[in-house]
């Protein structure tokens, strides 16, 4: 590993840590839908979502003093109004910091509003892990935990940067190492990094199953093979979209092993049929003999 990757990954760090730290509450995208959804299972909400309200009163508070919540229209106080600014104090604590900081733990309880992120579980329920871990703390310090934890995806996935760029220009350093450092440090990219988004964990898998595919176009071996089914299966777990990655992994199995993608299709089809497949727990198309699901009461 060279000394400039080395720092890329140095210096990938302290752009998330400044990011992180800096950026007030809820001003990354969507951030308050997302910790919302891990809040709300953390809490013992009722599932399957959507049904009920799913934002809990703390965070339905801190949003109201900070100008990010949502009206009926989806608007909040920042909305075509570039100029807006919360408001500044003389001192190192905010106007509402107190205040929110003080919010009572009962309210973490009261569902109020309709705003998680209706997404898989997956990605909620590592994060739950971490925000049960600093319950007691406030929601300041929950959220700084999960975005801290969660800006090791972005580096995980700079590392995985470089090694496609070893693959892809094995004979020039310089440029594997550029592969990596246009991935950290792509303004957008390492902004959203720094905050709660299962977008974060999408992006590593994603990296993931486009290296391992340039693996298995190299060479197939049992090992790569396992991990690119992994990816793919913990990607499917955490986004629905994650299926476009399929456009990826077909050809490249079809360039390789005919073999290899006859079996894959084969157990792919066993577990659909089985109802082992996350989001086709019911099979649209029933094997001959079993009742076709009901299509009001199929969640």
């Amino acid at each position: 590993m060279g000394k400039i990757f080395k720092l890329t990954l140095i210096f990938t760090l302290i752009t998330g840590l400044v990011w992180s730290l800096l950026v007030p509450l809820w001003h990354f995208p969507d951030e308050q839908a997302h910790f919302g959804h891990v809040a709300y299972l953390a809490e013992g909400g009722t599932l399957p979502m959507g049904r009920t309200n799913d934002l809990n009163q703390e965070i339905a508070i801190s949003e109201q003093r900070l100008g990010t919540y949502r009206n009926k229209y989806g608007n909040n106080d920042f909305t075509y109004r570039p100029d807006y600014r919360l408001e500044y104090t003389d001192n190192l604590t905010g106007k509402y910091e107190a205040e929110i900081t003080n919010i009572p733990l009962s309210s973490r309880h009261n569902f109020t509003d309709a705003e998680s992120a209706y997404y898989p579980h997956f990605f909620y329920r590592v994060s739950g892990l971490i925000y049960k871990l600093f319950y007691s703390q406030d929601i300041f310090i929950r959220v700084f935990a999960l975005r801290l934890f969660w800006l090791f995806s972005h580096v995980l996935m700079v590392w995985l940067a470089y090694l496609i760029g070893k693959l892809v220009f094995p004979k020039d350093k310089l440029a594997a190492v550029s592969v990596a450092v246009l991935s950290s440090f792509q303004p957008m990219l390492s902004f959203v990094a720094a905050g709660v988004s299962s977008d974060n964990l999408h992006n590593l898998l994603f990296t993931g199953v486009i290296y391992f595919c340039l693996k298995i176009n190299r060479k197939i071996f049992w090992p790569v093979l396992l991990g690119l089914a992994a990816v793919m299966y913990l990607g499917f777990i955490n986004k629905p979209q994650f299926l476009i990655a399929l456009g990826i992994v077909i050809p490249v199995l079809l360039w390789r092993r005919w073999k290899i993608l006859g079996l894959t299709g084969l157990v792919t089809a066993w577990l659909y049929f089985q109802g082992k497949l996350p989001y086709f727990d019911k099979p649209w198309f029933p094997l001959p003999g079993k009742p076709a699901p009901n299509p009001v009461n199929s969640n």
